[in-house]
């Protein structure tokens, strides 16, 4: 029942963005549902940016799946369009290399080099805004006090930036 209202769901997020997308010469960003139900995207925004802090601790608890929200510095946008500084952007359950994801849907999605989340750390994000992804588990997100309005996004690939 879960898999079909997830499945439902992308697929409403999908015909509600492609009503929505404005025309452009680039792919249109998407997410696309298999016969299988595992979905696969197309990147939507692709930026380098700086982890500023890690508020607040983890949970420790590896059963429980959650976004942690994290704020990132806009160093530089490589494919999409963003023009503020900061950037607040949902990691799945961050304390899990990308590498080491158990989730069968998510570990087809997620993937990175970033083995340890630090602030200060460099990264090359592959991201889609949070709303258009469909996440209805956990989120963990301690500037939702401060920041009720900007956009959160859930990172797709996070790779480390070597200086």
């Amino acid at each position: 029942m879960m898999s079909k209202l997830f499945f439902v769901s992308i697929l409403f997020l999908m015909s509600v963005s492609a009503f929505s997308q404005e025309k452009s010469a680039e792919k249109p960003d998407t997410l696309t549902v298999t016969s299988s139900g595992d979905v696969k995207k197309t990147d939507t925004l692709v930026i380098q940016a700086r982890l500023l802090e890690i508020p607040g601790a983890f949970n420790l608890n590896e059963l429980y799946d959650y976004l942690y929200i994290f704020k990132y510095r806009v160093l530089r946008v490589e494919k999409g369009a963003y023009s503020d500084k900061e950037i607040l952007v949902g990691h799945y359950n961050p304390l899990v290399r990308r590498s080491q994801i158990k989730n069968r849907k998510l570990k087809s999605i997620i993937k990175g080099t970033v083995k340890k989340f630090e602030a200060g750390g460099r990264h090359r994000l592959t991201l889609i805004s949070l709303d258009d992804f469909g996440w209805n588990k956990a989120v963990e997100d301690n500037y939702e006090i401060l920041d009720r309005t900007s956009v959160r996004y859930f990172a797709i690939i996070t790779d480390d930036i070597k200086n």
